[in-house]
């Protein structure tokens, strides 16, 4: 009886683990990519990096999620996501240090979640505007030429609608948990129709300290507004993308900033290939003295092919054209540039999704 009891107990045990993770989906990125690399322009010697060729991870990273069916359309949500940007040496991987949540999902409400996740106004306003994400090459992020108010809000709680005949709306917050002063919120929604994508979004921070701030000029903010709207339409084996962003920062002391940027580009499909080119501006920033020398512009050209479902080749070549005091930087592998040098670089890559 004793041996039959033990027996019982260790294929319960043995099976729990199994169980728990019948939910538990593993996915993610591993990608490198050869690139030379150079950053030039500004005339200080000192601030200007030559030409260097250079061994990227381009954004690999490692998620975990799962869900669990609570009854009635309600299921619990998780994720942890984690960057792997140290296999080439890099640094900043922190665990969960990406998308990381817990929420509670309803077929008919929606998606609520609590952690670190994309604004509302980052996840919605993406229409396919970004051709060489994750790449040198790519052209979206608060340091970069177009979309600089998207942001990965940590502490915060978003809702996501279901789609509602093609309507998805969704609204963040990040609450400041050191003073309660520069808490930041987003709202966004997206519309889909056949292969039109249209995404608009606003985004809005209080008390914004000069180095946190997205605007070139340095000093602290009263507030900052971003204002995005961004679409995409695919025909055929084409895609076309346009996206345009208003900002406003509201300065403690002296002027107020605005500022715009703005993006177009084509893919162009061939069976297992594409081809794509984009083109962004960075506008002056009124209110600042000499605003034409906060203006940036980047080409980006790149290709891919799809050596399989899962496995992905592709070459990029771009360059960012800093005017005297602006310091746009390349979306990933950035160069510490100072202002006023034109990063630019040339590559080729490889990524497996799994």
């Amino acid at each position: 009886m004793q041996k039959k009891t033990l027996a019982v107990a260790l294929a319960a045990l043995f099976a729990l683990p199994a169980v728990a993770q019948a939910e538990v989906t593993i996915y993610g990125f591993m990608a490198a990519s050869v690139e030379s690399a150079k950053a030039t322009g500004n005339g200080d010697a000192a601030k200007e990096y030559k030409r260097t060729t250079r061994v990227n991870s381009d954004n690999s990273r490692i998620g975990f999620k799962g869900s669990e069916d609570l009854g009635n359309g309600l299921k619990a949500v998780w994720q942890v996501e984690n960057s792997l940007s140290n296999y080439d040496n890099g640094a900043g991987n922190v665990w969960a240090g990406r998308n990381s949540f817990v929420g509670l999902s309803d077929a008919t409400l929606g998606t609520i979640v609590l952690g670190r996740f994309d604004s509302a106004y980052k996840r919605l306003t993406d229409t396919g505007q970004d051709l060489m994400v994750n790449t040198s090459a790519g052209n979206q992020g608060a340091k970069n030429i177009f979309s600089r108010g998207e942001d990965r809000y940590t502490n915060s709680i978003s809702y996501t609608s279901q789609n509602w005949n093609g309507l998805v709306a969704s609204a963040s917050y990040k609450a400041d948990e050191a003073d309660g002063n520069n808490n930041r919120w987003s709202v966004a929604a997206q519309y889909t129709l056949e292969g039109l994508k249209v995404g608009l979004g606003y985004d809005q921070q209080k008390n914004v300290a000069a180095a946190d701030t997205t605007f070139a000029a340095v000093k602290d903010l009263k507030k900052n507004e971003f204002y995005k709207l961004s679409a995409s339409y695919k025909i055929a084996d084409t895609l076309l993308i346009a996206g345009y962003e208003w900002a406003r920062g509201d300065a403690k002391v002296g002027s107020d900033l605005k500022q715009d940027d703005w993006t177009v580009g084509v893919q162009q499909n061939f069976g297992k290939a594409s081809v794509r080119l984009s083109y962004s501006a960075l506008g002056k920033l009124d209110g600042a003295p000499s605003a034409d020398d906060y203006k940036a512009s980047q080409w980006v050209l790149g290709g891919t092919y799809s050596l399989s479902k899962t496995v992905l080749a592709y070459a990029y070549a771009t360059k960012i054209d800093n005017k005297a005091k602006a310091n746009v930087k390349f979306q990933v592998n950035q160069l510490d540039n100072g202002a006023g040098n034109d990063p630019q670089a040339i590559g080729a890559g490889l990524r497996v999704n799994f």
